[in-house]
Order: structure tokens, then C-alpha cells, then sequence
């Protein structure tokens, strides 16, 4: 009898080998290799949100779980490639014959198993974690409803049969799902950029250099590009309809919500979203899962529309910049209004009003009296700046032209203008309300 043996058994191969890509930059060698995700926590090490590495900045679990959880819910997501440090001593490349002399080289690069641990993650510490929270999770879940499935057999008898068969074909059906995610997940990959240091003063240059030059992107941009979440969706609808209100049609800017110099935009996007957010949920409120689903854009659309038209009529500054006859950019800094945290502010507390039943027409009355005592910049000795300066926790200061931007801040000021709503300090001028 002959017994054919394989040639190559992994489990004890001395080595990790990979098709790498050879290159140079920046005077040093840089190999490029993939790695399917299932390896990545296996090759790389894990970052501990307890304990950081000497070498890199604390990695925030939430953020990790997010990473998670965005692998998990998006069939197309994305990741560009990790840059990992490695030891020249430990690293050997065996470049593929018949190959030009130019910059780049395609080879088989060959890692030690006993030094795994020399590879040190320079930037996506998040992506590791989360790719181990990704596969441990998924792995607890199937491991879980599998023995639910075992249990709900050995449990059944005669008279509960069918009883026992729709819960057995109901776990089932959660273990396929289960299983076909967790193939999805095996057969995707990420790309690692090895650069090959030996000092770790070096090192902790390229993990400053990286950070550094790293661009962060807008929320303006971001809210138009992410098209997951219905309050994005209904500002790429607000930007795009020739419909939407005059205040703020054709006076949105999509690249920054910083409206600064001679910009004659009104306010951002992505301050436009945080205004849609709030008129559907509050100063604080969030749109859960379900909500992302049960949401219709046109609602959001129609409630964004109605409330600057609401602000426009209420506003004098407003309704100059809608009729065109006065630029957004020449009345900024002159009124608490031109403000992009106080429209947020002013949103939430239209938000509350009409949740609470009060009329359009009087939430509109109530804006003009707001109007009148809203030029700026606040001085603390006149009456009227004296009012703001002492209202809202001390959220308006001496000098200034628009509330402070901190969460706390803005819950202050929307809960100081709903107090006021119905019952007025004198200088305001309004009469107050019990609706």
C-alpha cells in the first residue's frame, strides 16, 4: 500500500509566506501584501483599549465597534491599506524572475511565525480591532444558535412537534444567515503596508507624519456622499430641488460648514443636515435603526421647508438675504441668527413648539420678538445684551455674536427660549404664551 503524504502541511511551516509588491518611498523599503480578514488579527497584533502600545496613541473601543459593524452591514465597504512597521532582520523577499529594473517588484516575502510579534501597527489600530470584534462576534453568535438549534430537538415531543419544527426551521434560518455573512467574511480582504524600520524613533515620525497629513473630510462633504442615512438623503434633496425654500435654495455650501470671509453661502450642509435632525428629533435626539428604515425623505424635505420659512418670516436679516437683496456674507456677525449653531438652536426649539401644538403663525411672532433683541455683538451694559449674558448657564458672553457651540451649551439656550416662549423677561417685548 502506498501512502501519498502532502508537501506542504501549514501547520508546520516555519514561515508566513506572502505575493508581496517591493517598492521604495521616502528612502525606505515598503512591501505590499493582502490578507484575507480572518488573518489580519492572527498576524497583526490586537491593540487593547486598556493597555496602549508604547508606540501609538489609545485606540477608542466604540470606534472599533463601529468599524465592526460597518464591515458587518455593508457588502461594499471599503478600507484602505494598514501601514505596519517591520524589522529588516526579519523580513525576507524572494523576488520572481524574469523582471525589469524598475521601481516596483513582485515577489514572495517571508516572515518568521516566532516573530509575528515584531510587526507594530503604525495606522489602523481601529481596523484590527474591529476586524476581531467582527470575526469573535460572529463566531459566539453561530456557535450559540447552533446549540439553541441541538437544544430545541432534544427538547421536543410528539404533541409539540410542529411547535418544535417551526422553532428549530426559525434558528436555522438565523444560522444561514449567519453563515452566509460569515463566508462573505472570509473571502474579503485588506491590503497592509509594510514599511520596514528598525528604530523606534523613526517609527513615531511616520505615525506623526501620518496623522499630520491626513486631511480630515467636512461633514459638508460627508453628509452628501453618505447615503445611508435618510437625513442625508433628504439634504442632497433639499440642495437639488429648485422647490426648496428661498432662504436657503442655491445658498448651501457642500464643502464646509465654516461660513467665513466673503463666502455668500448661508450655511453648510452639514450644518443643513443637523437642522433637518433636530426638526424631527429634538436638540439631542437621534434617529435609531428603525427610524433610518420607517423615515420618508419627503416628510424630512417638507418639515426642513416649512421651518425657514417659518425663520425667514420670522427674521428681518432673513428675509433680506432670501429676496436677494442683502448677501449672507454682509450681515454676518450682526445678528444671533446668522449664527449656524443658533439656526440649529432655533430648529430644536421650533421642534418643541410644534410638538407641543402651538400654531406656525405664533411660533412666527414669537421668532420677530427674538429678532428684535438679536443684533450683535452682545453688550453686557445695555439692557438687552445683559438679558442674553445672564440666560443659558452663561452659554452667550460679553462681546460676542453667537451662543457657545458645546452640546450642554445649545440644550441651555433651546430650554432658556422655550422658558421664554411663555414667560418673557420685559426686554424681549413679547407677550408670552400658555400654548
Amino acid at each position: 500500500m502506498t501512502v501519498k503524504v502532502p508537501t506542504h502541511v501549514s501547520g508546520y511551516a516555519t514561515t508566513d509566506d506572502y505575493f508581496a509588491q517591493r517598492s521604495r518611498q521616502g528612502g525606505r523599503v515598503h512591501y505590499l501584501i493582502v490578507l484575507p480578514l480572518h488573518q489580519i488579527p492572527v498576524t497583526l497584533p490586537v491593540p487593547d483599549p486598556a493597555l496602549p502600545f508604547e508606540d501609538n496613541r489609545q485606540v477608542r473601543l466604540s470606534h472599533a465597534e463601529a468599524f465592526a459593524k460597518y464591515i458587518r452591514e455593508n457588502q461594499g465597504w471599503h478600507a484602505g491599506p494598514m501601514t505596519v512597521r517591520g524589522l529588516s532582520t526579519e523580513l525576507m523577499f524572494r523576488e520572481f524572475e524574469g523582471q525589469s529594473d524598475g521601481p516596483v517588484t513582485l515577489g514572495i516575502l517571508s516572515v518568521p511565525r516566532n516573530m509575528r510579534t515584531a510587526f507594530r501597527i503604525i495606522d489602523g489600530q481601529h481596523r484590527v480591532l474591529g476586524v476581531k470584534l467582527l470575526i469573535d462576534g460572529l463566531t459566539k453568535e453561530i456557535v450559540e444558535i447552533s446549540s439553541d438549534v441541538a437544544k430545541t430537538r432534544r427538547g421536543g415531543v410528539d404533541k409539540f412537534r410542529a411547535e418544535v419544527q417551526a422553532g428549530v426551521a426559525d434558528l436555522e434560518r438565523e444560522l444561514d444567515k449567519l453563515n452566509a455573512l460569515k463566508s462573505r467574511i472570509e473571502a474579503d480582504t485588506m491590503a497592509i503596508d509594510l514599511v520596514v524600520v528598525d528604530d523606534e524613533s523613526t517609527h513615531k515620525q511616520i505615525f506623526i507624519d501620518v496623522a499630520n497629513n491626513a486631511l480630515s473630510v467636512q461633514r459638508a462633504v460627508t453628509v452628501r456622499f453618505d447615503s445611508k442615512k435618510v437625513v442625508n438623503r433628504a439634504v442632497v434633496e433639499l440642495i437639488s430641488d429648485p422647490q426648496t425654500d428661498p432662504l436657503i435654495n442655491g445658498r448651501i455650501d457642500e464643502q464646509t460648514d465654516r461660513m467665513t470671509g466673503e463666502n455668500d453661502n448661508f450655511i453648510g450642509s452639514g450644518t443643513l443636515a443637523e437642522v433637518v435632525r433636530s426638526l424631527r428629533k429634538g436638540i439631542i435626539g437621534r434617529f435609531s435603526a428603525q427610524d433610518e428604515e420607517s423615515t420618508e425623505v419627503q416628510s424630512l424635505v417638507q418639515d426642513t421647508n416649512e421651518f425657514f420659512a417659518v425663520l425667514r418670516n420670522g427674521f428681518k436679516p432673513l428675509a433680506e438675504i432670501a429676496s436677494g437683496k442683502v448677501k449672507p456674507f454682509e450681515l454676518r456677525s450682526t445678528h444671533l441668527v446668522m449664527s449656524a449653531t443658533m439656526i440649529r438652536i432655533l430648529a430644536a426649539v421650533y421642534h418643541d413648539l410644534v410638538k407641543d401644538g402651538v400654531d406656525k403663525a405664533v411660533i412666527t411672532d414669537y421668532f420677530r420678538s427674538l429678532d428684535r433683541v438679536g443684533r450683535t455683538p452682545l453688550k453686557s451694559n445695555t439692557p438687552i445684551g445683559r438679558m442674553w449674558v445672564k440666560s443659558s448657564n452663561g452659554a452667550f458672553a460679553d462681546g460676542e455674536s453667537a451662543p457657545g457651540s458645546r452640546a450642554q451649551a445649545k440644550k441651555d439656550v433651546v430650554h432658556q427660549l422655550l422658558v421664554w416662549f411663555k414667560t418673557p423677561p420685559a426686554e424681549l417685548g413679547w407677550k408670552g404664551s400658555k400654548q
